[in-house]
């Protein structure tokens, strides 16, 4: 999903912020080339929920990425990023995992954080504006018609 259809308060959307912040400072202290990572900003940081829980809250793949740019290997970027994220609130863990895969585990107060910024957004939290005015055909199409009920079943 796109960082841009985030509210600002996600607790996704900080995190591609603070990594996004991470590769600003390694470009800033000369650690990382400005060419190498062209895009900074958090909307370009591919962030995703880890299917195995024990994994984090998000895991993202901006190191592999970044290295062939960087011509530097994924886990050193990887590490970069780590090491300039260490003492951000949001974050309990950070994790290289497999070939410069990022695992984040997210502090327990920033996960209540969301709940604040549906209470101060009411009615409009999670209202986005990137598909207004266009139409859409959504259909739904189950493989496994017999297979267990989850909450993409309702309609």
């Amino acid at each position: 999903m796109p960082q841009s259809t985030l509210p600002e308060g996600a607790p996704q959307a900080q995190l591609a912020a603070a990594i996004s912040g991470a590769l600003t400072q390694a470009v800033s202290e000369g650690a990382l080339s400005a060419e190498a990572s062209p895009s900074l900003s958090p909307a370009s940081i591919p962030l995703e929920r880890p299917k195995n829980r024990e994994h984090g809250d998000y895991a993202s793949s901006i190191a592999l990425v970044l290295a062939k740019s960087a011509a530097r290997p994924p886990r050193d970027i990887a590490q970069m990023i780590i090491d300039r994220l260490q003492g951000n609130s949001l974050i309990s863990s950070a994790q290289i995992a497999g070939p410069g895969f990022i695992n984040f585990t997210l502090a327990k107060a920033s996960q209540g954080a969301i709940v604040t910024s549906i209470l101060k957004e009411g009615h409009n939290f999670g209202n986005v504006k990137v598909l207004q005015g266009k139409k859409i055909n959504l259909e739904f199409i189950s493989a496994n018609p017999t297979g267990p009920l989850h909450l993409g079943h309702t309609r």
